[in-house]
């Protein structure tokens, strides 16, 4: 068996690196779990990761795993984020700095501070997440990662997110992609689904490999098929539902309706697939999202 050495961060609640030499070598290869508070799929994987590694069979080749738990107040409350706070990943740009007086950050703008100087010393990160509605796993691909993010065995690999979505600049992975280095979110299944954590340890360990740092045969999976999102499609009142549950990855035809609610009708304005479909999120937010496949 090997020995590795484990750190946990004394200064930054959440945070491990497990490498083979004290020094941390590079590449520091980011592991994030729980920017929102309900999605615990990742923490599996950071267990099972730390368990290898106390147990020396971890077949990590090179390199420095840092283990991020990204929101610890809201996984302690079983919420996406805290009651007064916002959602982490949405403002690790930290541009609520210039618009929103210290008086009024939460948890999770202190935390979003804390966490970027880490973000911006990543050489790669993957960031695992499940969804609230049922949905098949997909990855989310940041601007340089697309190639990489089809061997990560989903049959989905979406990208092109800042083109229909005003999301993307406050990601956490923007941080990383934003310097050239490869970053990718996976949505590993819906919350509480059994077989997610088994797909986010399968999809972190292809990742790994995928980038020379993982020293054993992985669990073979598809290759992705590439698709641009195109639309987003948001919430018009508390009234309005989809005609009919949504799956996600359905495909879609232009004019086919969608939702209602008592004054108006929501149709897709092109043929397409729908991606992350949710009619109960708050009015304003996105009840879908439209990708097209890339040639």
């Amino acid at each position: 068996m090997d020995a590795f050495h484990i750190e946990v961060d004394a200064d930054l609640p959440g945070v491990r690196r497990i490498a083979r030499s004290a020094d941390l070598p590079r590449p520091h290869v980011g592991v994030i779990a729980a920017l929102h508070g309900d999605e615990t799929c990742g923490l599996s994987v950071h267990h099972a990761l730390h368990e290898a590694a106390m147990r020396g069979t971890l077949p990590l080749a090179a390199g420095t795993l840092v283990l991020i738990h990204g929101n610890l107040e809201a996984t302690q409350l079983g919420v996406r984020y805290t009651p007064t706070g916002y959602d982490l990943n949405r403002i690790c740009n930290l541009a609520f700095r210039a618009t929103l007086p210290q008086s009024r950050w939460g948890y999770e703008h202190r935390r979003a501070l804390e966490l970027a100087p880490l973000l911006d010393d990543l050489d790669a990160a993957i960031d695992l997440h499940s969804a609230g509605a049922p949905t098949v796993p997909f990855a989310v691909a940041l601007p340089g990662a697309e190639e990489l993010s089809r061997t990560l065995g989903v049959r989905w690999v979406t990208h092109a997110w800042h083109e229909a979505s005003d999301i993307a600049d406050g990601v956490a992975l923007a941080r990383v992609a934003s310097r050239g280095k490869p970053a990718a979110a996976v949505e590993c299944g819906q919350h509480h689904d059994r077989q997610a954590p088994r797909v986010a340890w399968a999809i972190t360990a292809r990742f790994l490999r995928s980038l020379e740092l993982w020293d054993e045969p992985v669990e073979p999976g598809e290759r992705g098929r590439l698709l641009r999102i195109f639309a987003s499609l948001p919430k018009p009142s508390a009234e309005f539902r989809f005609v009919r549950p949504l799956q996600g990855f359905e495909r879609v035809r232009e004019g086919q309706l969608l939702g209602r609610d008592r004054s108006s009708e929501l149709r897709s304005p092109a043929d397409g697939y729908a991606v992350l479909p949710n009619d109960a999120v708050p009015v304003g937010k996105n009840v879908v999202y439209l990708a097209r496949e890339d040639p």
